[in-house]
């Protein structure tokens, strides 16, 4: 794809269900695919099935956490979000594009940024400190996005938590 996202339906294993949270699989890797700001991009066997191999523990994920430095570059924030932004051209200079923190108290926040225009869109968001800073990033796992998006507008709080934070594509303003 021209944004190289994977659906869901790539991420079908050999027994016909989809990837779980915390579970291990083993995936067919052609090679890799790096683009200008994402260093972690591989190229997957599309032909391969996955294979669930196993599964992690809850306490098995504070092993693969990224060190505790801020995300990449604070200061630039959308009218929803704080520190959600990155300008192209600093962020083609960056070795990495993908991250796992753990963070002590994680809030979502499902808002309407479009109903004074008749747009009744529910946007999720994730409030969280880390690395002495304070981020509310967009959300975009679907099945958090199912789950708290027909809750309603409002601010819920989710406690400790594990996140894994990408950076996504480039949008036409500059960020």
């Amino acid at each position: 794809r021209e944004t190289q996202e994977l659906l869901q339906y790539d991420c079908l294993c050999d027994d016909g269900t989809c990837v779980s949270l915390l579970e291990v699989v083993d995936i067919r890797l052609l090679r890799a695919q790096p683009s200008t700001y994402q260093r972690e991009n591989w190229l997957l066997e599309p032909r391969v099935p996955w294979r669930k191999v196993g599964s992690a523990r809850w306490d098995d994920l504070h092993g693969f956490v990224d060190p505790v430095e801020r995300l990449w570059i604070d200061g630039h924030s959308t009218k929803g979000g704080r520190n959600d932004r990155i300008p192209t051209e600093i962020a083609e200079g960056l070795t990495s594009s993908l991250r796992l923190v753990r963070v002590d108290k994680l809030k979502l926040r499902v808002s309407q940024p479009g109903l004074d225009f008749d747009n009744p869109s529910k946007r999720l968001h994730a409030g969280f400190s880390h690395a002495g800073d304070y981020y509310w990033l967009r959300v975009t796992d679907p099945k958090y996005e199912e789950r708290f998006l027909a809750r309603g507008r409002g601010e819920y709080h989710v406690g400790e938590s594990y996140l894994t934070i990408s950076i996504g594509e480039p949008h036409t303003d500059g960020f």
